[in-house]
């Protein structure tokens, strides 16, 4: 029985009626799920092989999000795939192997069925609602599965090198293209960086899913509309006019801080226009628009730097002190960078560390957060329906997916960087 239709085998040939076609058009998905499982024959028959296969992948998945992947053992896995222990090394070398298969088994499911989900749908902001949706109920839908994948394959550093991890990354392309083509549509702006954006939406998802297994929080589905309404008023945020003068104030900066390390390495006399220009990546007549000489040049260099430490110890609207927190946040990270390694790849999959005083403190942060948004939408500063929990996933689910490339693949960028570009599209998804 499938979706309340019956199945069929007659002399090897499935019988499909009408209604199972037209209820194979409606939930895919499920589906092809079934007919995993199905012992069917001829083209829609599983071979021997993959049967025990797949009853490996499903048993260890279903003792992996149960007891976690270094408590659990072969036989716990044999054993609920009703097969002897040694039946299991036919078909994987170890338990790691058989760990990083199920997420690239399930990617590979949720791959094939994107494209059916997004088919049809016109302009990229749509596209953006579906896929997040879908990514929601997928991770939903799919408990154990989100489990080994967030908990137990992220902390292994070995996982980035798997198959499955490629699987993701393509999925992160898919992602990208979408934003892209955003961004030609004039529906997403294009001072927004298309793979901070991708961070934002699978970070934002990861958070709330964590939040969902741990904390008993509303499930990702629950929370896609929340997450999409987010994500997308900060990839909206400067479109039109603003891009202006957010490019000419980026390239205000860029002179000054390329004049600033000329100056300081060539001296006065010894440092010319042109190799400014050159530093900052414009073009000679450029500087000029901004600054009438050398000279007037130098002299503002202290009161460019001296504007942003007066407007940052002076401002106290709330954009500016949620502002100056998410940076503070990427501060103490990039410094920190042996504590930051641990955070993520160790204790963010350790169940105890969801009830340590550690995440009590982790707690009283995002209290303050939420004490700094309150206040801002108490002066029609913020968005009045504003979902706080769901910020949280949004500004700490993307850090941590900014940091995990930086981590394991030892990346030398500073977070700073990234964290200025970050926490303005934090503030700008929930400006009113």
């Amino acid at each position: 029985m499938l979706g309340g239709i019956q199945l069929k085998s007659v002399h090897g040939i499935l019988e499909i009626d009408r209604k199972l076609v037209a209820w194979v058009q409606g939930e895919k998905d499920q589906f092809r799920q079934k007919l995993n499982e199905c012992f069917i024959s001829n083209d829609f028959m599983m071979n021997k092989t993959d049967i025990k296969r797949t009853s490996i992948l499903n048993s260890a998945n279903k003792v992996f999000s149960e007891k976690g992947f270094f408590q659990t053992t072969i036989s716990e896995i044999a054993k609920g795939a009703g097969i002897a222990d040694s039946a299991v090394y036919r078909y994987f070398k170890g338990k790691e192997e058989i760990l990083f298969a199920i997420p690239e088994e399930q990617m590979n499911l949720y791959l094939s069925n994107l494209d059916d989900q997004t088919e049809g749908i016109k302009g990229a902001e749509n596209k953006l609602r579906k896929l997040i949706w879908y990514h929601c109920k997928f991770f939903t839908t799919h408990r154990a599965y989100t489990h080994v994948l967030l908990l137990e394959c992220r902390s292994n550093t070995r996982f980035y090198g798997s198959k499955a991890y490629e699987l993701i990354r393509k999925y992160s392309q898919i992602i990208i293209r979408i934003i892209e083509e955003g961004i030609q549509e004039g529906r997403i702006s294009d001072s927004v960086s298309p793979r901070l954006l991708r961070d934002m939406i699978m970070g934002t998802i990861d958070h709330a899913a964590l939040d969902w297994i741990f904390k008993n929080a509303p499930s990702p589905l629950e929370q896609a509309e929340n997450i999409s309404e987010l994500i997308l008023n900060s990839a909206r945020s400067n479109i039109g006019h603003g891009n202006e003068l957010d490019s000419k104030a980026k390239k205000r900066k860029r002179i000054i801080e390329a004049a600033t390390r000329i100056f300081a390495e060539k001296g006065y006399e010894g440092a010319t226009i042109s190799e400014i220009a050159k530093e900052a990546e414009v073009a000679d007549g450029t500087i000029y628009d901004y600054y009438e000489s050398k000279e007037n040049l130098i002299v503002n260099i202290p009161e460019e730097n001296l504007k942003e430490l007066f407007h940052y110890i002076d401002e106290t609207s709330p954009e500016k002190k949620l502002e100056r927190m998410i940076l503070f946040c990427f501060r103490f990270l990039n410094n920190n960078r042996h504590f930051t390694s641990i955070l993520v790849l160790m204790l963010r999959s350790n169940r105890k560390f969801y009830k340590s005083e550690s995440d009590k403190i982790l707690g009283k942060i995002r209290d303050r957060i939420g004490d700094i948004i309150v206040e801002g939408i108490k002066q029609s500063v913020f968005l009045r329906d504003i979902d706080i929990p769901t910020f949280h996933h949004l500004m700490f689910g993307t850090i941590d997916h900014i940091i995990i490339p930086w981590v394991i693949f030892k990346r030398k960028y500073s977070l700073l960087e990234v964290g200025e570009e970050a926490s303005k599209l934090f503030v700008d998804a929930i400006r009113a």
